[in-house]
């Protein structure tokens, strides 16, 4: 259960996120109207926040787990540290914008620069989720390899 509850609280995570990402591109180019009218569409979407909750902490689970296996532990303390920051770009760059929108249901001053920052700041945290999916997969790989060299020369 260590082994899996990470990936998968991880990919979950990935899933919100990357849907920022992959909805970007098509944002961006939308007229002040439409895009205040499509952000519509994220209202109730703060359930994620159960999303990252979940992904560190099994992540930290993991860490933990596997604390006596440095290769393991190097490659999951990165996956943790990629989720952690996630949160430091949430906090600094996204949150800020959705405070200053009421959520999105006023239109900024300078929507440009603001839907921009939202947008960007959707995308980094997106290759930051990835990328710990992606260590947190190289961990428990590492971790299998090293089980199965162990039970073999038993």
């Amino acid at each position: 259960m260590l082994r899996i509850a990470p990936v998968l609280s991880v990919a979950i995570y990935l899933v919100p996120e990357g849907a920022h990402f992959f909805e970007m591109f098509n944002k961006l180019n939308m007229s002040s109207v439409d895009y205040m009218t499509m952000q519509r569409a994220y209202d109730g979407w703060a359930f994620f926040g159960l999303g990252i909750v979940a992904a560190v902490g099994c992540t930290l689970g993991h860490v933990v787990a596997a604390w006596s296996v440095p290769a393991t532990r190097r490659l999951s303390l990165g996956a943790l540290a990629l989720l952690v920051a996630t949160q430091i770009v949430f906090w600094c760059f996204i949150y800020p914008m959705n405070a200053l929108t009421a959520n999105w249901t006023q239109m900024p001053a300078d929507l440009d620069t603001s839907r921009r920052q939202w947008e960007y700041a959707h995308a980094a945290s997106a290759g930051l989720t990835f990328l710990a999916l992606v260590l947190i997969l190289c961990s428990i790989l590492t971790d299998l390899r090293g089980s199965d060299r162990m039970s073999r020369r038993i």
